[in-house]
């Protein structure tokens, strides 16, 4: 993968669900460390793919998952206590007050607390400067948009005082484009389109960092170089699954074609063309010899 225009530090990867976002999260970890980055691959579901694809499991202590990729899972009450312990030093006194059923009860119902939780941890790892690139695997849309909302959300309630400061500092982070860019990664299908023309539309509204624009499982253009007379000499009954075959694969290349048109005439920007690579095996097989290079 290319990474030109991608000087950011913090990539967030966003999307409908099942568009394939951990699969451009990982490939896009795997491009940086080829180019001598130094990457902080992040998961934010317990139940997401990037464990099982690296075979180690995820915890909130960043782990090595190959030469130059370091791992981690961020849960949001993992993301709480760290940050609590850290202002009032005895996780003791995190235990007391807050793991009972009542202070669970107001945690969950508490708007927003779950994801300035992990963007207050996202903002504390990329001041560690460790890592030349941080990589967010996002979940699906909606709640993604929650979690960038959710300084703005802290900052309009508090107005002063220190909660109000630091989700200042994560809002700035998220809308300073030298260092964070949100990329959209979607298919070439109506709903998918549809959905990511809307979440661009909600990123402006926002003035968020609109990175670069994924379509996945694109089908390559086929190519005939066979002589004309290749198919002539088959069987009529083989000959004609094969023409219908064809056929087929054509029309959905040209459908496919009409929605990357409407998709980045919707967007006023490219997108990035990533091929489908149609057994799934390989698909991996390849990537898992990325990382052993």
């Amino acid at each position: 993968m290319n990474l030109n225009g991608l000087d950011q530090k913090l990539h967030f990867l966003t999307g409908k669900g099942g568009v394939g976002k951990s699969t451009l999260a990982i490939l896009l970890s795997l491009s940086a460390v080829k180019h001598k980055k130094k990457v902080l691959l992040v998961e934010l579901d317990p139940q997401g793919m990037l464990s099982s694809f690296f075979n180690q499991t995820l915890n909130p202590t960043p782990r090595p998952l190959a030469p130059g990729l370091d791992g981690i899972l961020i849960t949001p009450r993992t993301a709480l206590r760290e940050y609590i312990v850290k202002q009032v030093k005895f996780s003791k006194i995190y235990d007391l007050i807050f793991e009972n059923k009542a202070m669970h009860f107001f945690l969950d119902a508490a708007p927003g607390i779950d994801e300035i939780a992990v963007i207050g941890k996202i903002f504390y790892l990329d001041q560690q400067k460790k890592w030349d690139m941080i990589v967010v695997d996002t979940p699906a849309s909606g709640h993604s948009l929650y979690l960038f909302k959710s300084p703005k959300v802290f900052l309009d309630i508090t107005k002063v005082g220190p909660i109000a400061k630091r989700s200042e500092e994560l809002y700035e982070m998220l809308l300073n484009p030298k260092r964070t860019a949100i990329h959209l990664v979607c298919l070439p299908e109506e709903l998918p389109i549809q959905e990511t023309l809307e979440l661009n539309s909600e990123i402006k509204k926002l003035k968020l960092p609109l990175g670069k624009v994924f379509l996945n499982k694109m089908l390559p253009l086929l190519q005939n170089t066979a002589p004309e007379t290749s198919l002539s000499i088959l069987d009529l009954s083989l000959r004609s699954k094969i023409e219908e075959s064809i056929s087929k694969y054509q029309k959905r290349n040209l459908i496919q074609s009409s929605y990357q048109k409407v998709l980045e005439k919707g967007l006023g920007q490219k997108t990035i063309l990533i091929p489908w690579i149609l057994d799934q095996e390989i698909n991996l097989c390849t990537l898992s010899s990325e990382i052993k290079k």
